[in-house]
């Protein structure tokens, strides 16, 4: 709830200093965006806020972001300040477990890093060697039953689903690189849209499963190019648009991540508009 309310604050505010832009504005919405990310505590959590704001902008201005020397310098910049963000955070955790580097020589903050970002890719070249992607599809769990942790918890959605397994979140993607690297602490290869969809629907059913994707990312996309091009809607109608947007990637990445979180995007603007009303009838 946390996470879907600052992305939403961080969307007002950004409207907010787009028509009444000022030194004190942008300055209070950078460091709100700083200070939530720290009790948000994910990596991406600054660079989803900035990449919020550029959706804002484009949409609100119909205008795209254009690569240039000045462009270059601010993300380059960007880059770094989430390095920095996220190394400050790893090492933090480091610190906390008693983690020690096992694969290479460098520092263990950055060994953890680097698995990260390394998990990011390695379902494929690590999951497709020796078919382990085909073994492992019959030890974890299921679609819905992963989908249904979130909000059932861990006891009972076992009961319900009769699991197994001994895990607390099984995914293709952990399997894997636990298989690899079952001393790293990184939370584990991301079980992209394709492997996902065959380990936890077989093959016509993964078939099915990804055309969905592609067409709920195709309209999508065509309505955010109806809003720049000038299409009214309301500021609440365009922040969950935003939000969702923003959200999509996910579907790529984590098919099991992105339903839970577009699950709770729509929860909490359900909620929203139900407070709006009532103030609105107060």
């Amino acid at each position: 709830i946390l996470d879907i309310l600052r992305l939403f604050i961080v969307y007002f505010m950004a409207v907010y200093c787009l028509y009444k832009r000022n030194f004190l504005n942008i300055l209070f919405l950078f460091v709100f965006i700083i200070l939530s990310s720290f009790i948000n505590g994910a990596k991406f959590s600054i660079l989803e806020s900035i990449y919020l704001i550029v959706v804002v902008y484009c949409i609100f201005f119909g205008k795209k972001i254009k690569i240039n020397f000045g462009n270059t310098f601010r993300f380059s910049l960007l880059f770094v300040c989430v390095l920095v963000f996220s190394l400050f955070f790893t090492n933090k955790l480091v610190l906390e477990m008693g983690y020690s580097s096992y694969y290479t020589n460098l520092p263990p903050a950055i060994e953890m890093l680097l698995s990260r970002i390394i998990a990011n890719g390695d379902i494929y070249y690590l999951g497709l060697i020796n078919n382990l992607v085909f073994t492992l599809s019959n030890q974890v769990s299921s679609f819905f039953e992963l989908i249904s942790r979130p909000y059932l918890g861990y006891d009972l959605t076992k009961a319900v689903f009769e699991s197994d397994n001994n895990k607390d979140s099984l995914n293709i993607g952990r399997a894997v690189w636990e298989y690899w690297y079952p001393y790293s602490m990184s939370g584990g290869s991301i079980d992209h849209f394709d492997i996902a969809a065959y380990t936890y629907f077989g093959l016509f059913g993964g078939v099915v499963f990804v055309s969905i994707i592609g067409f709920f990312l195709g309209r999508i996309n065509k309505y955010k190019k109806n809003l720049m091009s000038g299409k009214n809607d309301s500021i609440l109608n365009i922040g969950f648009f935003s939000i969702v947007y923003i959200k999509c990637y996910l579907l790529l990445l984590s098919p099991v991540v992105a339903v839970t979180t577009l699950f709770d995007i729509f929860l909490f603007f359900i909620l929203l508009n139900m407070i709006f009303v009532l103030f609105k009838k107060s």
